[in-house]
């Protein structure tokens, strides 16, 4: 149906998100919780999917990318997975931030996202679930 809309110049359909799939590539998503510990409002940590399979993003005040990480979409569309290569994300600025416990929830995340499984659109957000079976939910940062 989506290929149908796009094909006749029609806005693409958002999913029960509220979310059409072509918002999910190149949306910048912020981190709002982690292992069940809500964030404040601030920028702690964003995460990107690229239309080449890259997962970029930024710690803190850096940026991380490109990153080992490549994500996928299931056949469904609202979710997928997320691998790693074992190398990890690399980090491209290092940038000395000045607040010190964001620089460590954000690399709290990014270490996580090292053992990234699985993503899906729940709720406007993005979830991404971790091997030990914790999560991390994110939101989409208005243009």
């Amino acid at each position: 149906m989506l290929v149908a809309a796009t094909l006749s110049g029609c806005a693409p359909v958002p999913d029960a998100t509220g979310i059409s799939q072509p918002d999910l590539v190149d949306q910048v998503w912020t981190l709002r919780t982690l292992q069940g510990e809500t964030l404040s409002g601030e920028r702690i940590a964003t995460l990107r999917l690229g239309p080449d399979g890259a997962v970029t993003g930024t710690l803190a005040c850096n940026t991380v990318g490109p990153s080992k990480l490549r994500w996928t979409r299931l056949p469904r569309g609202s979710r997928g997975t997320i691998d790693a290569d074992g190398t990890g994300a690399g980090i491209v600025t290092t940038v000395g931030c000045g607040n010190t416990s964001a620089v460590r929830l954000a690399g709290r995340f990014w270490q996580l996202m090292d053992t990234a499984e699985s993503w899906s659109l729940q709720h406007g957000g993005l979830r991404v679930i971790f091997a030990d079976a914790t999560d991390a939910y994110l939101v989409p940062i208005k243009p």
